[in-house]
Formats: structure tokens, C-alpha cells, sequence
């Protein structure tokens, strides 16, 4: 009997606040793909930025404001993957992280 391979497709989504650790950690998982002959895709999407204005006066001087600005980075890699062990290994990979960094796994 032929086992037939089956191509799981992954994705795994990096958020940050700090590009600078977003790209240390795709440098991290480049050399580990690399490692195992994985083929990866990296592709990175628009930065979202939210604008946030406080009045710091209590009163009602409107000219009294703080703006505060904050970023979000997301970077996306997308794997074929054709033996569940690699994934298995990918998986404990992932949990070796920097604490400025949010990952999603999603497996097609």
C-alpha cells in the first residue's frame, strides 16, 4: 500500500510593537527552516498605527493635549510542510520566543 503524502500548509503570524524583534526572530526561524530544507515564504504586512489625544487639563482648556502614537508590525511566513514530526519540531521551536512578540500558528 502507497501512503500518500500529505502537504499541510502552515502559517505562522508575528506581531510586535518593536520591528527590531520581529526581525531577529525571522532571522531565528530562517537558519531553523534552513536546518530542516523547508520551503518559507516571509511577506510583510502594512504597519497599523492607532492615535490616541488626552486632555491633560481637568478643566476646559482644549489647547492642554497629549498625543500618543503607537505601532503594530505583522510579518507573515507560510510553509509547506509534508511530515508531521517537522511541524511537531517547528511547534517546540516556536515556543522559544522573545517577550515582545505575539505568534499565531494557523495549519491548513
Amino acid at each position: 500500500m502507497k501512503k500518500s503524502k500529505i502537504i499541510k500548509k502552515t502559517q505562522i503570524i508575528i506581531i510586535s510593537n518593536n520591528q527590531k524583534y520581529i526581525n531577529y526572530y525571522e532571522v531565528f526561524l530562517k537558519k531553523i527552516f534552513l536546518k530542516f530544507f523547508l520551503k518559507y515564504k516571509v511577506s510583510k504586512l502594512p504597519i497599523v498605527t492607532n492615535k490616541i489625544t488626552l486632555l491633560t487639563s481637568p478643566h476646559v482648556n482644549k489647547k492642554a493635549q497629549e498625543h500618543f502614537c503607537s505601532k503594530k508590525y505583522k510579518t507573515i511566513i507560510t510553509l509547506k510542510v509534508l511530515n508531521d514530526n517537522v511541524l511537531k519540531t517547528i511547534l517546540l521551536v516556536l515556543k522559544n520566543k522573545i517577550k515582545g512578540i505575539k505568534v499565531r500558528i494557523k495549519i491548513y
